[in-house]
């Protein structure tokens, strides 16, 4: 795969949220708070275990608001650099299926209160996977903007 594929399946989504920096980082990093927001709205996040380090893993179950079935997603923290940077790999575990990782990056800058984050996830395997991958991601910063209104 060359370059121009992989920049056709990155996700890219900037968003901008009514808290600080810190707040926002916090919100990736702590286990209570990704309770309350990871995930898309028919697979939240269930069970979250984290060693928020750099080359501590991170393990997030999801579980369908449907069927109750579940999913594992999983990783390690690459940078941790509060309040300006995070990033970390991205794959599922599926058994009997390879693993496929990705990298996600996240930066933050904050002007007058307003936190601007800008998330980028590459690469991912298809364009079908791609658009999956932001359309979960869009829907879980939506209930990260609505969480953090109410925090």
């Amino acid at each position: 795969m060359n370059t121009e594929d992989q920049n056709l399946f990155s996700v890219s989504i900037s968003r901008s949220f009514p808290t600080s920096r810190e707040r926002l980082c916090q919100a990736w990093l702590s286990p209570d708070d990704i309770l309350h927001w990871c995930g898309p709205s028919d697979w939240p996040v269930v069970d979250t275990e984290l060693q928020a380090t750099p080359g501590g893993i991170w393990r997030f179950t999801l579980k369908s608001t449907a069927t109750g079935d579940t999913l594992i997603q999983s990783g390690v923290y690459k940078t941790i650099t509060v309040p300006t940077e995070l990033s970390f790999t991205f794959g599922w575990e599926v058994p009997g299926v390879p693993r496929y990782e990705s990298v996600v990056r996240l930066l933050f800058s904050e002007e007058a209160g307003i936190t601007s984050m800008s998330f980028y996830l590459s690469p991912c395997q298809t364009e079908e996977s791609r658009e999956s991958h932001r359309e979960a991601w869009e829907d879980s910063f939506s209930r990260l903007y609505d969480y953090l209104q109410l925090a």
